[in-house]
């Protein structure tokens, strides 16, 4: 019969599993575990960790607009509903990922 684990057990699966230097197949075979569970219980734990904004977030646009002459520097960071222009440049990637996360 198979042993149908609690989520708090797959939550101490999973950070063991994290914590280890092992394959994923060495790990479910010393365990007893299936490897398509511990993936399928690794991506819904992380999942459930991240904030709800981060779940959609994928891509920020960032348009150079240095083609055009009359702008040069500028720059335009988009992200969903949100456009932010800087005429000097972009700022540094951890404005932009701080951005995104907040939107």
């Amino acid at each position: 019969m198979v042993k149908r684990r609690t989520k708090a057990e797959w939550v101490e699966i999973c950070a063991a599993f994290d914590a280890s230097d092992e394959t994923v197949a060495n790990f479910s075979r010393k365990r007893g575990v299936s490897r398509s569970l511990l993936y399928g219980w690794r991506k819904r734990l992380t999942e459930e960790r991240l904030p709800r904004s981060s779940k959609a977030a994928t891509f920020v646009e960032v348009v150079d607009k240095l083609k055009d002459p009359s702008n040069s520097g500028r720059v335009i960071v988009r992200f969903r509903d949100v456009s932010v222009e800087f005429a000097d440049g972009a700022p540094p990637i951890e404005w932009i990922a701080k951005l995104a996360a907040g939107c």
